[in-house]
């Protein structure tokens, strides 16, 4: 099941960073709302697209997670919880940006997922 959640991410994740740096428009959400987070000042970070961060964040997490060992298992611990509640609060923080700021609104933003 995880496995299956990190693919669907990456997917996601690999597809945002193409319309980013394609300029190719984004099918997802409701009422354009990729394209409005792509226009938004949050699109990129520090010059580069923001769905790259999250492509890496995935990558970073898969090679901590596919170098535990028994002997690594313990002190790989530490580094893969920062790692993943980092990765939380700046999904929270992307989340919050997208409802109120960019102002898709919460209804915009939880049925994106399941919108044709």
């Amino acid at each position: 099941m995880r496995r299956g959640l990190f693919a669907v991410a990456l997917l996601v994740l690999g597809y945002l960073y193409i319309g980013y740096t394609s300029g190719a428009p984004l099918r997802c959400g409701t009422d354009h709302g990729c394209e409005a987070v792509r226009a938004s000042e949050y699109a990129a970070f520090l010059g580069w697209p923001t769905p790259l961060y999250g492509l890496v964040f995935y990558l970073l997490l898969a090679l901590l997670a596919l170098g535990a060992t028994p002997v690594t298992a313990a002190w790989l611990k530490l580094p893969l919880a920062i790692h993943t509640g980092l990765g939380l609060v700046v999904s929270l923080w992307l989340t919050y940006l997208e409802a109120f700021v960019v102002e898709l609104g919460v209804y915009g933003v939880w049925s994106a997922p399941y919108s044709p």
